[in-house]
């Protein structure tokens, strides 16, 4: 499926918001790319930029330059730019290494670790995590950002003493948590299921996006050897950006029905 893109919407930024010019073009911008449907096509032009938007030139490279330096574009003098990395695509696979797909595929992205929390378990949580309603929690909440677009919003919940033995602090929470899980002989499966969804107002605030806008969120539980559930929680994935490619084993001894809800570009 061929996703939209801003050509198919009316081109238009919006001048009384609180987010740059440059920032809400750059967007847009990476939307173009997350589509673009023949990498060897020239991506357009700075003066075609500025036309469509109505906007300066100088706010069209300040825009550019941030998607060159994500390597998501390449500029060269004579023959314009061009789109680097034309899907913004995800692997769903065992191992489940986010930001490493993202650096092997040369672009530059980012994880803000928003909260880093003990908090007592609500019954939501309580029931997700088989923990007593009340009992300590570690909560983590994460800003995914290419180019400096924010482009998944990452919820984890895991139980206080699961957290402490995979050595999670604030700061390597920024990395990958389910290898630190992985290192301390942890997991041993889990379960996904991806949804598509609207996105509600905290959403749109924190993902720059309108209000409705489509999300792919994809939900998760971490189990280890005796069937515990060690991480649960969920990505939120803008769903004009964001995409997913999933590789499971095709092996005769593979003995368990896996259930698989995906969405692929392309």
């Amino acid at each position: 499926m061929t996703p939209k893109t801003s050509s198919s919407r009316a081109a238009r930024l919006d001048r009384a918001s609180a987010l740059p010019l440059f920032a809400q073009l750059k967007q847009w911008l990476l939307a173009e790319i997350a589509g673009w449907p023949d990498p060897a096509r020239r991506f357009h032009t700075e003066a075609e930029i500025a036309a469509r938007f109505s906007v300066s030139r100088h706010t069209v490279r300040r825009a550019i330059a941030d998607l060159v330096r994500a390597g998501l574009l390449a500029r060269s003098r004579g023959a314009g730019s061009h789109v680097q990395q034309p899907r913004l695509a995800e692997t769903i696979d065992s191992r489940m290494d986010v930001r490493g797909d993202w650096r092997a595929l040369g672009v530059a992205m980012a994880i803000r670790v928003l909260d880093f929390a003990r908090q007592a378990a609500g019954p939501a949580f309580a029931a997700e995590l088989g923990v007593a309603p009340g009992a300590e929690i570690r909560a983590i909440r994460r800003l995914r950002l290419v180019a400096g677009v924010p482009v998944a919003l990452d919820e984890r919940i895991l139980p206080l003493d699961v957290a402490a033995r995979a050595k999670l602090t604030r700061r390597s929470a920024a990395g990958s948590i389910i290898d630190a899980l992985r290192r301390a002989g942890l997991t041993a499966s889990a379960e996904w299921h991806i949804d598509a969804v609207r996105a509600d107002a905290e959403e749109q605030a924190i993902l720059q996006i309108d209000a409705g806008a489509p999300l792919l969120v994809r939900r998760m539980r971490y189990l280890d050897q005796n069937g515990r559930c060690i991480l649960a929680g969920r990505s939120i994935h803008r769903g004009d950006l964001m995409s997913f490619v999933v590789r499971l084993p095709l092996d005769r001894d593979l003995g368990n029905r896996v259930d698989w809800f995906t969405r692929q570009r392309g």
